[in-house]
């Protein structure tokens, strides 16, 4: 009996540490919770690597080398909060075999872990969900989940404090998580997110522009959101970013992995997003290459993530004209040039009724303030 109050009296203790840990992220004090957690070697419960807290043990506090494994170590922290660590690899785990953009719907309502369940049993019956299972039994879910933690990455899921309600709203239709990379809180970048995205081949009119709205937006206090390549999603990010501390920093979003072999250029634009606070997100695990499929599932992330999608620069039948929309979330579009091939996309939306113009950073807020 006497074991059971003890283990019990040590698990409520690690509750508090990281009930307090989380509470005070920002505050003095983080250094000396954060060292209570090294010492009581939360591994099982948080999966913080060991490397991770033979540093946290031995750093003095407040230097540049507690407070750099303090940035991995918050995050964690954050995910600890949330779904059970069974539950988060049973989630990647499906989507692993059925793809990054799946939703909710297939889980019916059901925990993941139950999902996985239900499928071992009907692929031992010889059932549809065979080879499904086969290729999640060859999955080590635990394996990559933690490789990526130690390389200061999470996946987020909707039981987290950090799934944004812009995705929770989205209900069934919601990932089945997402693939988080950085240290701030993805539900508050979240809360007031607007993407601006446009054509990869954008004319310099429309990097021109992209970037001057999402940094009319930044300044605001708006999250900007924008795919990490070229054209006029790179300018919108650099146009973010270039506003400095006193703005809102963006989010980056990958067509692949959330860590993955990128060219020199996204990766400049990785490193830009992360020292400034802000994240880079994808529905794909660490290492899944770029492909036109999960572009489109790029895309229509952005359009989950956000309050509303600005669109700068789109040709007529292009994957930015036909940007996904969530009910209720306004399309925006940047009128342009009439004889230009770029702005014929985005001027046939307006036409059409099917997006709002906008020509300056007072029209986005406006269509955010309206009901």
């Amino acid at each position: 009996m006497g074991s059971t109050r003890d283990s019990k009296a040590v698990a409520a203790e690690r509750q508090e540490i990281i009930r307090q840990a989380v509470a005070h992220m920002e505050g003095s004090d983080r250094s000396v919770l954060l060292r209570q957690i090294a010492r009581m070697e939360l591994r099982d419960d948080l999966r913080i690597p060991e490397a991770l807290l033979a540093q946290l043990r031995t750093a003095a506090p407040n230097t540049p080398e507690f407070y750099g494994c303090w940035s991995v170590a918050r995050s964690l922290l954050r995910v600890a909060q949330g779904a059970s660590r069974a539950e988060r690899i049973a989630r990647l785990s499906l989507a692993h075999v059925y793809g990054g953009g799946t939703t909710a719907r297939l889980l019916k309502g059901e925990p993941a872990v139950d999902v996985l369940g239900s499928l071992r049993e009907t692929s031992e019956r010889g059932g549809f969900g065979r080879q499904a299972f086969e290729s999640i039994a060859t999955f080590d879910g635990e394996a990559l989940l933690a490789h990526a933690e130690a390389d200061g990455a999470r996946y987020v899921v909707p039981e987290d404090i950090d799934w944004p309600e812009t995705l929770r709203a989205l209900g069934e239709d919601a990932p089945l998580g997402l693939w988080v990379r950085g240290t701030a809180s993805l539900a508050e970048l979240a809360g007031t997110a607007v993407a601006v995205t446009g054509s990869r081949a954008a004319s310099d009119y429309g990097k021109h522009i992209a970037g001057y709205l999402a940094g009319g937006l930044a300044d605001r206090d708006v999250t900007v959101v924008a795919a990490i390549g070229h054209g006029a999603d790179g300018a919108a990010l650099a146009g973010a970013l270039v506003r400095g501390e006193a703005a809102a920093t963006p989010i980056g979003v990958h067509a692949g992995g959330v860590t993955g072999p990128y060219g020199e250029a996204m990766l400049r634009h990785e490193r830009w997003i992360l020292s400034s606070g802000g994240l880079v997100v994808s529905l794909c695990a660490p290492g899944v290459p770029l492909s036109s499929a999960r572009a489109n599932q790029r895309q229509w992330l952005m359009t989950a993530l956000t309050s509303a999608v600005v669109v700068v620069e789109a040709a007529i039948g292009s994957r930015t004209a036909n940007t996904p929309r969530v009910e209720g979330r306004p399309l925006l579009a940047v009128p342009g040039p009439i004889t230009s091939s770029l702005s014929a996309g985005t001027n046939t939306l307006i036409r059409d009724g099917a997006a709002q113009a906008v020509m300056s950073v007072d029209d986005i807020t406006a269509a955010l303030a309206r009901p």
